[in-house]
């Protein structure tokens, strides 16, 4: 027997139908969604139809992540229209996006109230800073290391092991099989996101996402181990670039992949 919903989470699944008739989303996986982030009684402030899409996304749902790119992502070059990106960071921001919002699970903090496209822009105009203060120029790996006024520890670190980083992630990216290279250069240079990977290699996006995250995982444990043999840095030190290849993986795998 089907549970009875409160009559505003059946007006918001409503608006969503109206809104994306061609996702087909599971009523009981939405009010679960609606249930976990709107608190009773404030379902009138709602955006139906964005929460909708949002949730749709957040369950790997084909469709959805194709009208996500297509409605959303789009607006990518307009949020960033005033500061006048280069081609190649409008891209490189949209990369990360798909990373953070399908493959992290950001989308699913999406709680309906505002837009989705502003919450998105937020979204995007902290990635861009984020990497528009790890490389303002995107052009040397070594540059693009965080290390910021805000964190002069990791500054350091930036300037003292920018190289020996940099070749610690081609190595690292050498030694995994070709099929993992191929995973990751669709990810962060084709702009593919999980469930179209899915479909190149024939299995389900959840092998996909399990995959991308053990991928990167291998590739985090093999830099540390390489940089603790070829410096001579204390344990603090170390602990610090540990930091920098965690918090700087995704762009710097952007940067090593087109320049192989």
């Amino acid at each position: 027997m089907r549970p009875e919903y409160p009559e505003s989470q059946v007006d918001l699944y409503e608006e969503g139908r109206r809104a994306w008739p061609d996702i087909a989303l599971d009523p009981e996986a939405f009010h679960r969604h609606v249930a976990e982030r709107v608190p009773a009684g404030e379902g009138a402030s709602v955006r139906g139809g964005d929460l909708y899409i949002a949730c749709a996304c957040a369950s790997g749902d084909e469709r959805a992540l194709a009208a996500f790119d297509r409605h959303y992502l789009a607006e990518v070059p307009a949020f960033l229209a005033r500061s006048r990106p280069s081609e190649r960071l409008v891209e490189d921001v949209r990369q990360l996006l798909r990373e953070r919002l399908f493959v992290d699970g950001k989308i699913a903090q999406y709680s309906g109230r505002g837009t989705l496209q502003a919450w998105l822009r937020v979204v995007t105009l902290r990635v861009t800073a984020n990497l528009r203060r790890q490389d303002r120029n995107h052009e040397e790996l070594h540059d693009a290391l965080p290390g910021t006024a805000m964190d002069p520890e990791l500054g350091v670190i930036r300037r003292r092991y920018g190289r020996q980083f940099e070749a610690a992630l081609r190595e690292a990216l050498a030694s995994l099989d070709a099929e993992d290279r191929t995973l990751l250069r669709l990810f962060y240079m084709d702009g593919l996101n999980i469930d179209r990977i899915a479909v190149v290699f024939g299995v389900s996006r959840a092998t996909i996402g399990r995959r991308m995250i053990a991928v990167r995982q291998r590739i985090v444990d093999e830099m540390h181990r390489r940089l603790r043999e070829a410096i001579g840095a204390t344990q603090e030190e170390l602990a610090s670039l540990l930091r920098v290849v965690r918090s700087d993986l995704a762009m710097s795998l952007s940067v090593v992949l087109r320049d192989p």
